[in-house]
């Protein structure tokens, strides 16, 4: 597989190539083969809501973009955005990066890859209506849709927070997937923190939660609480994350009469048709609907039970997690600061590619996903808590370069020489 564009390495190889033939010369070929595309010339594109930048909402900076480019998001308030077809990088500057409205990933290709990070992506509270598109769809993606320190939450009592389906590769890091309403509906709508059908999902250090009430206005039937996440004929490695079910619905009275009982609690986790993988996870049912008496009557008949952890067949994985950060995005020249996290005296290398791919490497359990070619750069020992805190210096980009992503994952050692993969991040180098 090629990168989606060229490394900073090759690019300048290029650049100084025409240089050699000498000034004047390679002045004008250098024009020409930009002109041409041959030497590839990416692009930052400034989001600002105050008008600060070349657009002030998203949509129209992917409309600009051509696959490879970088949309940087100032603070402020913003609507939802569509990417098919076109890998980009869109990540979030400042702690105030509102997204309001459905926002969609599609049709990636093999080689594409689409970033979103330090985003917030909701509704506005409890604005969409019943068959309300998720917050976030990853749909039919060959490419990789890599999803790092986002918030997404759904108010409402009828959307997912994520839905994939058909996709290749999905990454999720650090990030928060909470379905959060207290609002009763109907009809009765259960929903999901993320719903994965046909699809490969990567997660690290991710909270899916289906928090707060999930009831019905008025219906007949006992309903189950929302679910943490579903995975339907879908692979889930999770190292680190959080899963918790919602509550089930509460019971119906028509005056006295007791016309449902309660509902059970929602699974944190449920999976369907696959095996998923867990290393150091937790996962928690939600509570029984609430089977308080009707007014001037008495309780239901029938109890509604708590929620199940997980449910259906999953591997747990009794490691302790290992875990990597990497601030950002970060100025050329600059230095970036590294957070790992892992058993006290190992050894901390970082993984570098610029290509985001799932590969299984038989020396240690889960998955990497720097694909090959990678570089492998020595960061330290941890310290006696098991922390490595460094900054790492970040080189000038050069010529014909305005940005870099790349991919970056912990690779630990221990004292007897046992490899550990530990959670993924991207560096994202701004000029």
């Amino acid at each position: 597989m090629k990168p989606l564009h060229r490394s900073l390495a090759s690019r300048l190889a290029a650049v100084f190539f025409l240089l050699a033939a000498g000034p004047h010369l390679a002045a004008q070929q250098v024009v020409q083969e930009v002109r041409h595309g041959r030497v590839s010339v990416d692009r930052i594109w400034v989001v600002d809501a105050a008008g600060g930048g070349d657009f002030t909402d998203i949509q129209p900076a992917v409309d600009a973009a051509a696959s490879g480019d970088l949309v940087l998001v100032r603070a402020g308030d913003y609507t939802g955005f569509e990417i098919c077809g076109k890998g980009l990088t869109i990540v979030g500057e400042g702690e105030a990066t509102d997204i309001y409205g459905a926002s969609v990933v599609c049709d990636l290709q093999v080689e594409q890859f689409v970033v979103l990070r330090s985003l917030f992506l909701h509704h506005h509270f409890a604005s969409p209506k019943p068959g309300a598109p998720p917050i976030l769809l990853l749909e039919d993606n060959a490419g990789t849709a890599w999803i790092e320190d986002c918030t997404i939450t759904a108010f409402s009592p009828w959307e997912d927070v994520v839905r994939v389906i058909n996709g290749s590769s999905t990454v999720l890091v650090r990030s928060e997937l909470t379905a959060n309403s207290t609002i009763a509906s109907s009809p009765h709508v259960q929903r999901h923190a993320l719903r994965a059908t046909d699809s490969s999902v990567y997660a690290f250090e991710t909270d899916f939660v289906a928090q707060g009430y999930s009831g019905c206005f008025g219906c007949p039937n006992t309903h189950e609480g929302d679910i943490g996440a579903l995975v339907e004929e879908a692979y889930l490695y999770a190292a680190g994350c959080t899963f918790q079910g919602g509550q089930g619905t509460a019971r119906v009275c028509l005056g006295s009469l007791c016309i449902s009982s309660p509902g059970d609690g929602g699974p944190g986790l449920r999976v369907i048709g696959m095996e998923a993988d867990s290393l150091s996870s937790s996962f928690a049912g939600g509570s029984a609907g609430d089977n308080s008496p009707c007014p001037l009557g008495s309780p239901c008949s029938n109890d509604g039970d708590p929620g199940v952890g997980v449910e259906g067949p999953i591997e747990v994985i009794p490691l302790p997690t290992r875990t990597l950060a990497l601030d950002g995005p970060v100025r050329s020249g600059g230095s970036a600061q590294l957070l790992a996290n892992c058993q006290p005296g190992e050894a901390v290398w970082s993984v570098y590619s610029d290509i985001p791919e799932a590969t299984y490497i038989p020396l240690y359990f889960g998955p990497q996903l720097p694909a090959p070619p990678v570089t492998l750069v020595f960061e330290g020992i941890a310290d006696g808590t098991g922390t490595l805190d460094k900054l790492v210096p970040i080189p000038p980009l050069g010529l014909f370069s305005s940005f870099e992503v790349s991919f970056v994952q912990g690779l630990f050692f221990d004292a007897l020489a046992n490899a550990f993969i530990g959670s993924p991040s991207t560096l994202i180098v701004v000029d």
